[in-house]
This record gives C-alpha cells, structure tokens and sequence, in this order.
C-alpha cells in the first residue's frame, strides 16, 4: 500500500473510531444533543467501513495534504477530553443567559403550595421572568444543576441548555444562600424555598437551601 493510500486509512479510520467511541459511551452528549446521538454512531461506523474499504482497494482514491486537519477533533478529544460545558464557561461572552421575554402566555403547571415542586433549571428562570413572579415566591422547589462561584462570593446553581451542540449554549442560573461549602462544578441536588426578591442580584431567581445533595453529572448534561 502506497503511503498516501495508507495516510488516508489512518485518517478515516481514527476519526470514524473516535466518533464510534464517544456515541457509544455516550461522551457526545457532552458536545451534542442526545437526539444526535445514533446519527454521530451511523456517521463513525460508516466511517471505519470507509477506511476499511480504503485498505482493500488504496488505488480508488486520491488523498490531499488538508485531509490531515481531520484528525484535529481526534487530537482534541485524545489530548483534552473536554467535558461538558461548566463554571469556567459561565461568566464568558461567547456563552449567553437567558434574558426576560414575554413568557405569560407559556402554560406551565400548576405548583403545589404545600409540598417541593421537582422542576427544571429552566422552569425555575421561566416562573422568575414571567410578570405574576410573585406568586412563585415562598415555593418549596428541587433544581439540579453544578455549582460556581459568583464575584461577591455567593453560590450559584446553573445549567446549561443547548439546541443543537455546546455552541449555541444558554445557561439558567439561581444564586443559593446556603451557609454549606460548595465544589465548583460539582453537581448538586438543590431543594429550598424560592424568593423572587433578592439583594444579591435581581437578575435571578433565589434559593433558601434547606437541603444539599452532591449528586453525579447527568450522563445528559445540557437541557
């Protein structure tokens, strides 16, 4: 086999296994929807054929200096493998929070006033911008979510939501007052009571913590 022929085996070939790996460990959902999941897995195995069928027959084809920059996703997930979007991503500029809109026309469940209301990160911002806020206050509520640190030394609780990959991520966040230590990008259980008033910072909704449960990261971590 000529040395483009097997170049481009080694090429095709670690990039369909890369892929192959990280949708059968289900490491894709940290960069993609879970929807993808099974198109990433189809992509990765037909791409291991390719490479196969490339080693069978190395004259049908011809290779190109540029085909070297595929194995850059490979390099990245080997050398780095980055994890899903956390508090270190929180505070950039390339990563948007979610801004109030006209949210009261959303049909949102009724919350029971007298029991914890098990609800998403999202949800939680929703019922906070919607202009009858006030009602919500006083909730009992369970988030789950990881842990950053803010400026003025508070705890927040985040979590990502993505539409299509990392890229387009938004984060719903909730500033906890808690007195308990907390890991930053540690995942936590958070249930407590809701106030939509707060000196912190009037940009999210607040938390009373009155139990805090370290939990492991979702093998889905984005919303």
């Amino acid at each position: 086999m000529k040395q483009t022929a097997q170049t481009h085996v080694f090429i095709v070939g670690a990039l369909g296994i890369t892929m192959t790996y990280l949708a059968l460990t289900g490491r894709i959902n940290n960069y993609l929807q879970p929807s993808f999941r099974p198109v990433s897995l189809a992509t990765g195995l037909v791409l291991v054929a390719l490479a196969l069928w490339s080693a069978v027959r190395p004259n049908s084809f011809s290779s190109r200096r540029t085909s070297w920059f595929l194995l850059v996703p490979v390099c990245v997930v080997a050398v780095f493998a980055p994890a899903a979007l956390g508090a270190a991503t929180l505070n950039s500029s390339g990563v948007n929070r979610v801004v109030g809109n006209n949210l009261d026309d959303l049909a949102l469940p009724k919350l029971a006033k007298d029991q914890t209301n098990p609800m998403t990160m999202e949800e939680l911002t929703t019922r906070f911008l919607r202009s009858d806020s006030a009602t919500f206050d006083g909730t009992v509520v369970e988030v789950q979510g990881f842990a950053s640190a803010a400026a003025d030394g508070t705890w927040r609780l985040s979590r990502y939501k993505i539409y299509c990959c990392a890229a387009d991520a938004m984060a719903y966040t909730a500033t906890l007052e808690t007195s308990t230590s907390m890991s930053s990008d540690q995942w936590y259980r958070v249930r407590g009571v809701v106030r939509v008033s707060s000196a912190h910072n009037p940009q999210f909704p607040m938390i009373e913590v009155h139990n805090l449960e370290a939990i492991d990261t979702p093998t889905e971590p984005y919303l």
